[in-house]
């Protein structure tokens, strides 16, 4: 890797400390480190021990390898060099993997893929409705983030080789959403990969070959899930332990308090979340911008399904370039915030706040921040999926649909449905008061928003004292 690379990568990290200081530990801070690890000329070397390769030298895939790694260096190397970017490249743990490899990571599998897609069947508590509330966005502040304040916002995953980007996002939301209305309860990923159905092939065939947050959501409000540390994550599927963590979680149901469960369960008898507050999940009207942004800010984060393109591969640090209007949305993701940039070339523009599940050694921390328009320019700017199977798709379904937002965001949105919990953050005065703060903290415009927040959850405690 060139010097200059090093050199860049340096600076954008140290103007990036600034803006993201709880970021900080994870970006490469400075320019002694990453000349550290740079080796001596053959710089494929020091990258093959940096991130602790086996290929053996003289080899087929070492050929293979270090092309696709001098290529990498060659994009980024062009990419940094352009004036007035918003965002830095760099060569990551991703530099030498090959495009299916790539593909895995977004849950897309070429060879194993149906010919069109639909709408996802609902049975039982999977489906509660569609939450169209006409909200001006005019009333929301400019910036805001859960990140940092959540703890599934904090602890950033990585699916490695596995296609589960769409289990992490399942996972990530639950927990979030129960950190706000219940208690922290971080479920299973393994479980939730190894175990939810998808006979309708929506967004893959299941496992790592890829499905949809929706279907993820669902599995666990039907049966429940045992701890992420009961049953950690490998990367793989599992399917012969999902009895035991199902018995398991029902036994561990079996000899509490029952009677809310019982009487919310009405004749449902797998619907086993009720017994932690989980009635299932709300997917929000396709691709409409207020929704989503009421949802993010009054409810919890957002599972969003987007388009990822190779600038993903290196992206380092920065507000991310969009996508043409006609994209292919193929991996899942967690929504977190939205904001204005501050400084340099990023002053004034617009962005979402986008948490991966590609490990806190990727991107700023873990999370990306991806180019976003004006409310009115986000909301009309549609386009053409036209392989919606590698997305959320299901057998059966248009083979072409219309997604809206950057990179299709605004198509495919869920959110989980709690009930309120005595231990649910949102029933904490203290946080109530700090997150009043927050939306109003713009001036007068956004007290509409504010008191509208406090309203809703004055109204949910009501129903809590019940």
């Amino acid at each position: 890797m060139a010097l200059s690379v090093l050199r860049t990568l340096a600076a954008a990290a140290a103007a990036a400390a600034s803006v993201w200081p709880h970021s900080v530990e994870a970006l490469l801070v400075d320019e002694a480190t990453l000349a550290g690890r740079e080796a001596a000329p053959g710089s494929f070397e020091g990258y093959i021990r940096l991130h602790d390769r086996s290929y053996r030298p003289g080899s087929e895939e070492y050929q293979h390898r270090r092309l696709l790694f001098e290529k990498m260096v060659t994009e980024v190397e062009r990419h940094n060099s352009q004036p007035n970017r918003m965002w830095t490249a760099t060569i990551n743990k991703l530099a030498d993997r090959t495009e299916e490899e790539l593909a895995a990571l977004k849950g897309y599998s070429r060879d194993a893929r149906p010919s069109s897609s639909g709408d996802l069947s609902r049975h039982g508590l999977q489906f509660l409705g569609k939450d169209a509330r006409t909200v001006s966005l005019d009333t929301l502040p400019q910036d805001f983030t859960w990140r940092s304040r959540l703890k599934a916002t904090t602890e950033v995953q990585n699916q490695k080789t596995c296609g589960s980007c769409w289990a992490f996002a399942s996972s990530t939301v639950l927990r979030g959403h129960a950190e706000l209305y219940q208690k922290d309860r971080y479920c299973s990923v393994e479980q939730i990969v190894s175990c939810t159905p998808n006979p309708q092939h929506c967004g893959g065939d299941g496992g790592c070959k890829g499905a949809t947050a929706e279907l993820g959501i669902d599995y666990v409000a039907q049966n429940g899930c045992v701890a992420n540390s009961d049953w950690g994550y490998k990367a793989s599927v599992e399917t012969k332990r999902c009895p035991q963590a199902e018995t398991s979680f029902a036994e561990s149901i079996a000899d509490a308090s029952r009677s809310s469960y019982d009487s919310a369960l009405d004749g449902l008898e797998r619907a086993r979340g009720l017994s932690f507050g989980l009635k299932g999940y709300t997917k929000l009207p396709e691709n409409q911008l207020s929704p989503v942004m009421i949802a993010l800010v009054q409810k919890g984060p957002v599972a969003v399904s987007v388009s990822v393109g190779s600038q993903w591969h290196m992206y380092h640090s920065g507000i991310m370039s969009g996508c043409p209007k006609d994209a292919i949305i193929n991996h899942a993701v967690t929504l977190v915030g939205f904001g204005i940039g501050t400084q340099g070339s990023e002053q004034g523009k617009n962005y979402w706040q986008i948490q991966n599940s590609w490990g806190p050694d990727w991107g700023e921390g873990g999370f990306v921040r991806m180019s976003r328009g004006s409310n009115k320019e986000e909301a009309s700017y549609c386009g053409v999926d036209s392989k919606p199977e590698q997305g959320s798709g299901c057998h059966g379904g248009p083979s072409k649909v219309t997604i809206c937002g950057t990179c299709g965001i605004l198509y495919d949105t869920v959110v989980p449905d709690f009930q309120l919990g005595p231990d649910g953050l949102w029933s904490d005065q203290a946080f109530l008061q700090e997150h009043h703060r927050i939306l109003s903290g713009d001036g007068p415009l956004k007290e509409a928003l504010a008191g509208s927040f406090l309203s809703r959850n004055a109204t949910l405690r009501r129903g809590l004292l019940r």
